[in-house]
């Protein structure tokens, strides 16, 4: 819907409000509202009504005398039109005066109204965005030493102490960066003292391609936070779509090492990151932002306790045991080798701590007396894990193993 004023030179004069102009004294122009969400048409979101509203509008001449006004009702994201006539020829500024709240690509704009029999009424259009926001996840892959298997990027893993765990922060770029002067994007981490993170691991990457240290910055404190920062824009010119910032994608890798202080079991250790970014293209100090809240993702790593037993299942004493975990050939042409696993004794349970899924061969070297060593036995540890109805967090931690 459409309201307008016109301001009349005179009161019998034969005008139309588009199309040519009739009159050869006096012209008109029009005033065109389109909306964006995200630098894309509404039509293509999901809340067709996100920037509907009034939106208004002044005209004034070159003498700075205001001469007309109008307002543009969207609706459903539909763009929206106003005639204002009774124009002398001349050049005119429209000038938006209620944006909503959206950010708009030129709050003025100059336009020349012609007169005569065969004058064309100028269209002026203004196009105002909702900043868009960008989508953002933190991963962790699985491997299995015994089978060479690898994941994909998921939520939660099993790995051995002393592995480095491999992590990737991926943030998706809105589509309007390029209506911003000064952009940016911080990715915070900060992980459990059971985690220690391994700076010379990180690697950034801008769709795909490896940025140079130099085109982010990287802040560590202590073992178990840091944060990556990358920024575009001079804070004075819109950063423009030449930039190939609309829509790009951003991807931090990284590893921290699962150490002694590990939780063993179904708590499992968690490392959770946060995304900060831009949210005002008006700004030129890049100081407004919002955030995308903690994304978790999960460690595993579990025990095993092993003894020998007489027909009472009573530990006996005497027994001694090796275990090896089958580790695959990364190598063409290499042979799968058996690598010891670390055995504590106490009371005659032979315990391993910090273990992975995967296969395993238990032999046992010494019998008790008495008795007699039983062949050595392979066997697997193999993990369920179950999807949470909810989102990962500190609470629901240990509803993720079957």
């Amino acid at each position: 819907s459409v309201s307008a004023f016109l301001l009349n030179r005179s009161s019998d004069l034969d005008l139309t409000l588009a199309g040519d102009v009739k009159n050869e004294g006096l012209g008109s122009l029009i005033i065109q509202k389109n909306v964006t969400v995200d630098g894309k048409p509404v039509a293509d979101t999901d809340d067709k009504t996100i920037a509907d509203g009034d939106y208004s509008f002044v005209v004034t001449n070159e003498a700075g005398e205001t001469v007309g006004m109008a307002t543009i009702t969207v609706k459903d994201g539909v763009s929206g039109t106003a005639t204002v006539g009774n124009l002398p020829e001349g050049t005119y500024t429209v000038s938006e005066t209620d944006s909503k709240g959206l950010v708009v690509d030129e709050a003025s704009k100059q336009v020349k109204v012609e007169t005569g029999k065969t004058a064309t009424v100028a269209t002026v259009a203004f196009t105002d965005n909702k900043p868009g926001t960008p989508g953002f996840e933190k991963k962790i892959k699985d491997t299995n030493d015994s089978t060479g298997e690898t994941s994909v990027w998921q939520d939660s893993a099993d790995y051995d102490l002393g592995d480095a765990v491999p992590y990737k922060l991926t943030a998706r770029l809105s589509n309007d960066v390029s209506s911003y002067r000064k952009y940016h994007v911080t990715f915070e981490d900060e992980m459990e003292e059971s985690l220690d993170f391994q700076r010379d691991s990180v690697e950034v990457q801008l769709n795909g391609e490896k940025l140079d240290a130099s085109k982010y910055t990287l802040t560590q404190d202590g073992d178990h936070k840091f944060s990556v920062k990358l920024e575009w824009g001079d804070g004075q010119n819109k950063i423009g779509k030449e930039a190939g910032l609309d829509g790009a994608t951003v991807d931090v890798y990284f590893t921290a090492t699962l150490n002694a202080k590990a939780k063993v079991g179904n708590e499992g250790n968690i490392n959770r990151s946060r995304l900060l970014f831009s949210n005002n293209p008006n700004s030129f100090d890049d100081k407004d932002e919002s955030e995308i809240p903690w994304d978790y993702v999960i460690a595993f790593t579990y025990k095993l306790d092993v003894n020998k037993v007489d027909q009472n299942a009573q530990a006996l004493e005497g027994a001694e045991f090796t275990l090896e975990k089958l580790v695959k050939a990364t190598e063409e042409g290499a042979q799968d080798t058996y690598v010891p696993v670390a055995l504590i004794v106490e009371k005659n349970v032979f315990t391993a701590t910090g273990i992975d899924d995967g296969i395993y061969r238990l032999t046992e070297t010494k019998a008790p007396a008495g008795y007699r060593t039983v062949a050595p036995m392979t066997f697997e540890v193999k993990v369920t894990h179950a999807p949470l109805k909810n989102d990962l967090n500190y609470d629901n931690r240990t509803e993720v193993l079957d």
